[in-house]
């Protein structure tokens, strides 16, 4: 993993595109042992894995439902053909 952010603040997203603002984070430290503890709450996780799709396939992204027994809620994602990015 890249990063973990505790999401501290709501964010606001207004009828006008002037009218926006993201939720406040703050960044967590693994413990000694490269693990985080994580109490009730949202979080946001960044990976450092990269998508190469090749120009004939498209993918989508689900959550392991061993995540979802375990309170974990995961957005999906679908991957275009030739997309290239995180």
């Amino acid at each position: 993993m890249e990063r973990v952010q505790r999401l501290v603040s709501p964010g606001v997203l207004g009828a006008a595109d002037n009218v926006r603002e993201p939720a406040g984070r703050e960044d967590m430290e693994p413990d000694q042992d490269g693990w985080w503890a994580l109490a009730q709450g949202p979080y946001v996780i960044t990976y450092r894995e990269k998508v190469n799709m090749p120009l004939d396939l498209v993918a989508f992204s689900w959550p392991r439902s061993t995540l979802t027994r375990s309170g974990v809620t995961l957005h999906g994602a679908v991957w275009d053909p030739g997309y290239s990015g995180r």
